[in-house]
């Protein structure tokens, strides 16, 4: 467990040094008003206090100057990759997020490297979701791998549960972030929460700030506000604070769905976490494949999916042409999302991990077929079970009337007007033929200005 002394520079202090230490030369003090963003006045005073502590000579840091600034050293980051991101259907069903290449970099590794560019080599990778997937880094980085076994049926505080003894001066990220440039340092003053501000109406944490910008709230949905988004950075105090706290808190029921941010607000009196606001562009969230299309062009050609490949193989479009993806409510063996060809809607359906312990899903395939034989047009299979169904279906489901979903949303199935649904699995598949008939114009309880169709 790490101890919990804190340094004792005033922040201007930790500024003027940092600015040195990072310069590794003599600076003028306009120098360091440009380096700092502080005025000419504050690092006069700033700069007349450190030489007289003897942590500043001649304009450059001194190694008692260095020995001031080691409290406020970062001593290690861990990195949360074990969710499912369901959010980011289909792609979500192969492989965790954050093994995704986005502008030609993937993302974790992109991450590690930002860290290891500022000297931070200490660094705990919390896997759960498709674990194998980033095991990998442990060889290629040298990074801990730690394994989150609860990451299906608690929130991300299980995470930071199994690495609680290595919260010290530690940076918290996501492994599923994309920064711009390098947001991390050597040297960090206090903990912050990163920030980015959203004009108009919001449906992120929107963060309440007092003296200081010491953050003293947060609100999920608000407009014209500053949002978390990003990176966090841990102290001693707050680590030491925050695992008391969790360990205090851990075992009771209502903690199981809570995120750590919601621990932490649940207490934030005993926490002083500054905000830390990032122009817009910095830092880069992905909660839907569309986003992360806009953000990168040519992700959808680049990515390695066969759940693209089998929409490609089975519709004959590009994946160009394959957008508005959204996750649908999960059923209790298969997951769903909806997504769109031109003006057409569809729901990809795909096997849940492990239930083919539950399904037989040769047996289901056979019932489809025979449903397809006395003209039951619900399902229409198309493939061979191997393993698993391998089949593409078409499906009914109810669209609410009116509206369409907020991202992130789910929806459901139901008995109204029909819409193609697909279902996925791995193996040789058979294409479906269209059958020519279709709803024209957009039908009552479907999404405004679209058709369903029934291919």
């Amino acid at each position: 467990m790490s101890s919990t002394n804190v340094g004792t520079l005033s922040e201007p202090q930790f500024n003027v040094l940092t600015a040195l230490a990072r310069e590794g030369s003599a600076l003028t003090q306009r120098a360091l008003s440009e380096a700092t963003g502080m005025s000419l006045g504050r690092v006069n005073t700033a700069t007349r206090e450190c030489e007289a502590a003897g942590y500043i000579q001649d304009r450059a840091i001194t190694d008692a100057g260095r020995e001031a600034l080691e409290p406020y050293r970062v001593t290690g980051a861990v990195i949360m990759a074990a969710g499912l991101s369901s959010r980011f259907a289909p792609i979500s069903y192969e492989r965790p997020k954050g093994t995704l290449k986005v502008r030609g970099e993937i993302l974790v590794e992109r991450q590690i490297r930002q860290l290891h560019e500022v000297g931070i080599t200490n660094i705990a990778l919390v896997v759960g979701y498709k674990k194998e997937y980033f095991f990998y880094l442990a060889d290629k980085y040298g990074v801990d791998i730690i394994v989150n076994r609860e990451y299906a049926t608690r929130n991300n505080n299980g995470s930071l549960w199994r690495v609680r003894e290595r919260l010290d001066n530690t940076y918290v990220c996501s492994s599923d972030d994309y920064f711009t440039t390098n947001p991390f340092e050597p040297y960090v003053y206090k903990s912050y929460y990163s920030a980015n501000y959203v004009e108009g109406p919001t449906d992120e944490w929107c963060i309440k700030v007092g003296a200081g910008d010491r953050i003293t709230g947060a609100t999920v949905g608000g407009e014209d506000a500053w949002v978390m988004l990003g990176h966090v950075y841990f102290d001693r105090n707050f680590s030491t604070t925050f695992r008391e706290i969790l360990e205090r808190v851990y075992d009771k029921p209502e903690t199981v769905s809570k995120l750590w941010e919601s621990i932490y607000l649940d207490h934030i009196k005993s926490f002083d976490m500054v905000i830390r606001r990032y122009p817009d562009g910095v830092i880069h969230e992905f909660d839907s494949v569309d986003e992360v299309r806009d953000f990168d062009p040519l992700f959808i050609e680049n990515v390695d999916s066969e759940v693209f490949d089998h929409i490609v193989e089975t519709l004959g479009c590009a994946k160009s042409e394959i957008r508005d993806f959204y996750p649908l409510k999960q059923g209790i063996t298969n997951l769903s999302c909806h997504f769109a060809v031109g003006d057409d809607e569809y729901v990809y359906r795909h096997p849940g991990i492990g239930t083919e312990k539950i399904v037989d899903r040769s047996a289901e395939f056979a019932g489809l077929r025979l449903g397809r034989r006395t003209r039951h047009r619900r399902h229409l299979p198309h493939g061979r079970p191997r393993g698993g169904l391998e089949d593409l279906a078409l499906r009914a489901r109810r669209a609410q009337p009116g509206r369409h979903p907020p991202r992130g949303a789910q929806g459901g199935h139901g008995d109204g007007p029909r819409a193609a649904h697909l279902r996925s699995n791995p193996g040789p598949l058979l294409r479906l033929r269209h059958r020519g008939l279709a709803l024209r114009g957009p039908p009552q309880g479907l999404w405004p200005h679209r058709r369903a169709r029934i291919l």
